[in-house]
Parts: structure tokens; sequence; C-alpha cells
């Protein structure tokens, strides 16, 4: 084989490859849900805070990994069949997705809480709904309030 042949690479490794990303994005989610409701339960938000940069750079180190990968796939159509590299760019976007959804918030440890708590907090829209689906009873219309001093 000469300098200018390129190997390409066979569907198993192909597949093998996706289920590495697969296994790497989705990990690296759950991992955080897992963490995530661990420091709910024990309330030690600055230990996690104190491991932010590690966490980013874990972060970007993979999304640098799969952006090589898609990059070099890009650049050489033949390596990866495209509905691999489709796949591999939907687990980007999703490891991508979660990372913004996390470092550019999270400054401060209040911001890190604040982070922890956001799936359990209802949005305004969802209060606005559960209000008008369920009004206060009458007599809270009826009562009278002492003046504030």
């Amino acid at each position: 084989m000469t300098a200018t042949e390129q190997v390409q690479p066979s569907a198993t490794v192909s597949r093998d490859l996706l289920a590495f990303f697969e296994k790497l994005v989705h990990g690296k989610i759950e991992e955080w849900e897992k963490l995530r409701r661990q420091i709910l339960q024990n309330g030690d938000s600055d230990a996690l805070h104190d491991c932010r940069s590690k966490i980013e750079a874990g972060f970007k180190y993979e999304l640098g990994i799969l952006g090589d990968c898609l990059t070099r796939a890009e650049r050489q159509p033949d390596i990866l069949p495209a509905d691999i590299q489709a796949r591999m760019t939907s687990l980007r976007d999703q490891l991508a997705t979660h990372y913004n959804s996390l470092f550019p918030k999270w400054q401060t440890v209040e911001d890190l809480e604040d982070i922890l708590l956001a799936p359990l907090t209802p949005s305004n829209e969802q209060l606005k709904a559960y209000a008008a689906k369920h009004p206060p009873p009458q007599s809270w219309y009826e009562e009278e309030w002492e003046e504030a001093p």
C-alpha cells in the first residue's frame, strides 16, 4: 500500500466507534444526573464547585475527540458510513447542549445550586397553568387581612 492510499474502516469498526461514543456521551449525561441528585441529597455543592474546572475540562476533551473524528470524516467522506456520521453528529450536539446548559451559567456556587435545582423548579408557565386549573377557594377572597404595621 502506498502512502496516498487510505484504509477504510470496516462496518464493524465504524459501529464499534459509534458504540464507544454513545457510551461516552450517554454515560457523561447519566453521571451528571447521578451527581446532581447526590449533591441535592447531601447539600455539598461547595465540593462539586471546587471540581468545576476539572469537570469542564473533561467535557471539552470529549467534545474535542468527537469533533476531531467528525472533522476527519468530513474531509474524507468515505471514512464513515453516512448514518454513523449523522449519529455521531447528533451525539456531539447532545454533549454540546449539555455542556452549554452548565458552563456558561456556572460561575459561582450559587449558579451551580440554581442549575441543580432547575429540573425541580416549575416554570412560570407551569405555575400559571396549575393556577388556572386549581383556583384558590372562595373563602380566600372573603378573608379580611390585617393591615401591615
